[in-house]
């Protein structure tokens, strides 16, 4: 028997129909936009008919948990595996086009390159402030190993610290094409995510390092293919593997579309470099909204944890 989620307009997960006692009901939340499904069978009198199969998959307004009576435990009637692993399975939407995602990520800018661009420049003034700092203490040190260590691991620290905030962008822009309030101080909401985001970060690096080695076409495959890695680990809280194997999963049935997208995106920050850099303020937060909507497209609209706006 099929889950059914109206509010994705998705089939999310399966259960068997014998798990569920007929005229019983139980809730669960959608992996994907985390709205609150109602799974039954509709209890049929009638010797021949113990009840016929049906999903009541419209969004529940009632508290979560189940249904039927408390010695029902939703566990041994849903799937063990239901939950955010599911959305690493479910069919993947490839029914978008480039040219739509690149005007509509065009029309989002107003009102995003703020934030955008107030992170932007915070996380710069902090990576000037350590360069400084760093510079200032190696010269007081002299042109000793543990200098040039110093050094490094500055370089390192900075460089995955990077990972929540990048995070961050694509998350505000996901909200921001939602049509929510969106602020520059969001984009630092996710550090309680650091620690999957740097393994993600490593595991990709990795993998995509390997592919590139390997006569370079599969280091390219795998550099598009994991573009929806973050936002999978924030919103629907998988492990780095399970987001990059469900990012890979999804984007190999639409690869083409999401690389001529990517190649749209990278020809016209190109260009916007070219007039003194000044066509980044708006290039540069399209092709943050270019994903988000990418994401969305793909993945369902998101309704993941909130930031704190701070």
């Amino acid at each position: 028997m099929d889950i059914y989620c109206t509010n994705c307009q998705k089939t999310v997960g399966k259960v068997a129909a014998e798990k569920i006692p007929a005229g019983r009901q139980a809730s669960v939340a959608c992996p994907l936009c985390g709205e609150k499904i109602l799974v039954g069978r509709e209890f049929t009198p009638g010797p021949a008919v113990q009840g016929s199969d049906a999903v009541l998959a419209a969004p529940s307004t009632q508290s979560p948990g189940l249904l039927c009576p408390a010695e029902e435990d939703p566990e041994k009637i849903l799937p063990p595996n239901f939950g955010p692993s599911t959305a690493s399975s479910h069919i993947p939407n490839c029914d978008f086009s480039a040219m739509a995602v690149f005007r509509e990520a065009w029309r989002n800018t107003t009102g995003f390159k703020g934030p955008v661009w107030g992170s932007v420049l915070l996380v710069m003034a902090a990576m000037i402030g350590i360069n400084i700092v760093t510079v200032i203490i190696q010269a007081i040190m002299g042109n000793s190993p543990s200098s040039i260590a110093l050094g490094m691991a500055v370089q390192i620290t900075a460089n995955i610290a990077v990972a929540p905030v990048t995070a961050g962008y694509l998350m505000i822009a996901l909200k921001h094409i939602q049509g929510k309030p969106v602020t520059y101080r969001m984009t630092f909401a996710y550090f309680s995510n650091f620690l999957p985001l740097i393994c993600a970060s490593f595991l990709m690096m990795l993998m995509i390092t390997v592919g590139l080695l390997l006569l370079i076409v599969p280091g390219i495959y795998l550099i598009f293919s994991y573009l929806l890695v973050m936002p999978l680990i924030i919103e629907k809280g998988m492990s780095p593997w399970q987001a990059m194997e469900a990012s890979r999963k999804a984007i190999h049935r639409c690869w083409f579309k999401v690389f001529w997208l990517q190649l749209l995106l990278g020809f016209t920050l190109i260009g916007s470099a070219l007039l003194l850099g000044i066509g980044l303020i708006w290039t540069i937060p399209m092709c943050l909204l270019a994903a988000a909507i990418l994401y969305r497209e793909i993945f369902g609209a998101g309704n993941g944890p909130e930031p704190m706006a701070g």
